[in-house]
């Protein structure tokens, strides 16, 4: 099911005539998608493309991104999206006290 998701955002994405107010929320369950296969490097460049299309859910975005970051190796590159994420969701107690936990780690 996620690989027909992925061949569908892909061709929305193709169409010129495509609605392109609907481009950051594909970009991003396409990222979403990506995630769940464990395609990280294919993931983080949706979730980056989401991002830069202004999807309101930045904060998660680049907390997908910091995990995508981690599973591949990048460390660095994993808790500068954690800061980010930080900063995003701080008035989110919950999720916040998750994300310094999982930067602690």
């Amino acid at each position: 099911m996620l690989i027909c998701y992925q061949k569908i955002a892909t061709e929305f994405l193709s169409k010129s005539t495509r609605d392109r107010t609907l481009d950051g929320d594909v970009h991003y369950l396409r990222g979403l998608s990506y995630f769940k296969q464990k395609s990280y490097n294919e993931a983080v460049a949706d979730f980056q493309e989401a991002i830069l299309l202004n999807h309101p859910n930045e904060g998660n975005i680049y907390w997908f991104m910091a995990k995508c970051h981690e599973e591949t190796g990048f460390y660095p590159d994993a808790v500068d999206e954690l800061g980010n994420a930080i900063r995003l969701l701080k008035s989110d107690k919950e999720n916040h006290v998750k994300l310094l936990i999982e930067r602690a780690a």
